[in-house]
């Protein structure tokens, strides 16, 4: 065999890897769609949830924040 043999065969092999690979990829990214479609609901749940958590907070300092100013309020 001559060296221009040896190197395309040596490329095929090389091509075919990559297209097993690209296929792989393919099927990879398909299930990471798949996962993410499947929890299109619960992440609009968490941030409704934080939302909630942090109007609370920020409620209870507040209210925290009038009640210890009261005595003063009353002074004047």
């Amino acid at each position: 065999m001559d060296n221009e043999s040896i190197a395309i065969g040596g490329l095929l092999a090389r091509v075919d890897r990559l297209e097993a690979d690209m296929l792989e990829i393919k099927k990879d990214q398909k299930e990471m769609l798949r996962i993410l479609h499947n929890a299109e609901g619960s992440w609009r749940m968490m941030v409704a949830i934080g939302g909630l958590g942090v109007m609370l907070g920020g409620g209870l300092v507040g209210v925290v924040s009038f009640w210890s100013n009261i005595k003063s309020i009353f002074e004047k």
